[in-house]
């Protein structure tokens, strides 16, 4: 449930580089030596991971559970969801050449999940579209130094980064 990247440092929930427990909807586990058997409960895997005996798949063994991830009893895990939210309407508002709602959903995210690279990202499309090439460089370059998870979207913002400078 480790949601940092390489290094320790926190991307930001739903980053793809990391060990994202918001991706999977399954998880399981199994140490064959000791005879164990972890299953994940929902949401994801922030529930409760309960153990089994691999011999036996209907004897559950209670005293060697995992707790269900601190990520649901804080509240962080509907902030994500808010946060996805938002995302999409912003992007979906980037399509529909509204670039202010843009803005408006790239501070959202970035209210409710801080430090996610993507969010970034579409506050740097926003200004871009409203021909504030300043500002949406500073946001390229923030989006840059919160490590992308692929390649294609790093080589994007060097390219909008450009763009926003006015360099060819």
């Amino acid at each position: 449930r480790d949601r940092n990247l390489t290094g320790g440092k926190f991307a930001g929930n739903g980053h793809r580089a990391t060990l994202n427990a918001l991706i999977a909807t399954h998880s399981t586990v199994m140490d064959l030596t000791d005879g164990i058997f972890w299953a994940a409960s929902p949401p994801h895997q922030l529930g409760k991971f309960v153990a089994f005996d691999v011999n036996d798949f209907d004897r559950e063994l209670p005293t060697l559970t995992v707790t269900d991830d601190a990520m649901l009893a804080s509240g962080e895990f509907e902030k994500a969801k808010q946060a996805h939210k938002a995302l999409t309407e912003g992007n979906r508002a980037l399509k529909n050449n509204d670039a202010q709602t843009a803005l408006t959903n790239a501070e959202k995210v970035e209210a409710a999940n801080p430090g996610f690279y993507q969010n970034a990202t579409l506050r740097g499309r926003a200004l871009l579209m409203l021909g504030r090439g300043t500002e949406a460089a500073t946001a390229f370059e923030t989006a840059l130094a919160r490590q992308p998870a692929f390649l294609s979207e790093k080589q994007e913002l060097e390219s909008l980064l450009k763009q926003a400078r006015g360099e060819k």
